[in-house]
């Protein structure tokens, strides 16, 4: 097989790649401004039930508010939920070992702003903590729209060598033994977004093809995106002052959730991590 072959073989395997691995995504863009305690942002004021109080790390110190979501926004994306509210909370702490992540499925809408704020310690008064969403809290911007998998995915490789595979009969096992990276240059899927896959500046692990592997695209234990949040700041020397979120150098936080965990409204068990380049 010549090399001009091949990479006709392995455009045809990309497209049937990204065709296979297609999925609805909701991204989102930040505002300039903060809306009430009722709408979906990032930072600022929460909201909180009344019989709710904020919730507080292995220490028992209160966590940060990092983001909520009006969930009537996720209607385009199957198994996430419909109605309600959705929140994410950070320990206070850098580099924010902890999380929490709530659900309610049901929004009170006689709290007050204050009601919250009286429930929260040193509200404002945070200037030694290092925290994510910095100069306050910020409302969002949504469009829904569909993406493929990305190289960040720990399934990527694996998923372009079976479609190789199939295209080539097997062939290009045994005549390529590159990188698949070198031949087939995958999208990146960076931005704020719920659901879709992950960008990571960080490489994770990935493992040599395996042709018996079972596909877990699709299934009750396939490990979706549930929040991805990325650095949000301008550039050149005063980059600072347009900052919206700071994750270190570049960096990216991720929220992660089993699909038969977010069926059953289950978050207990969501996975999180961040990195930056």
């Amino acid at each position: 097989m010549t090399m001009d072959e091949l990479n006709e073989y392995a455009e045809k395997a990309y497209e049937m790649f990204k065709e296979a691995t297609k999925i609805p995504v909701l991204k989102f863009e930040l505002t300039d401004s903060e809306p009430d305690i009722f709408s979906s942002k990032i930072g600022g004021t929460p909201y909180l039930s009344q019989n709710s109080e904020v919730p507080v790390d292995k220490r028992g110190e209160q966590m940060k508010f990092l983001a909520q979501f009006d969930c009537s926004l996720l209607s385009g994306l199957p198994d996430y939920p419909h109605t309600g509210m959705l929140q994410f909370w950070l320990s206070k702490k850098y580099p924010w070992v902890e999380h929490k992540v709530i659900y309610y499925e049901q929004i009170d809408k006689t709290v007050s702003d204050s009601d919250v704020i009286s429930k929260i310690d040193s509200f404002e008064d945070e200037t030694d903590v290092q925290f994510p969403v910095i100069n306050g809290g910020y409302g969002i911007t949504t469009h829904l729209t569909e993406e493929s998998m990305s190289e960040s995915d720990e399934r990527c490789e694996e998923f372009l060598w079976h479609y190789l595979d199939v295209v080539t009969d097997g062939r290009a096992i045994d005549e390529y033994d590159d990188d698949i990276s070198e031949l087939i240059e995958v999208d990146y899927t960076s931005g704020h977004k719920i659901g879709g896959y992950l960008y990571d500046p960080q490489p994770r692990n990935s493992y040599e093809y395996d042709p018996d592997l079972e596909i877990d695209l699709g299934t009750d234990d396939e490990k979706l995106l549930l929040l991805q949040l990325e650095y949000d700041h301008g550039y050149g020397k005063n980059w600072q002052d347009n900052a919206k979120i700071i994750i270190g150098d570049c960096g990216v936080i991720h929220f992660f959730i089993k699909r038969k965990d977010l069926k059953q409204l289950n978050f207990d068990k969501v996975k999180y991590d961040w990195s930056c380049s």
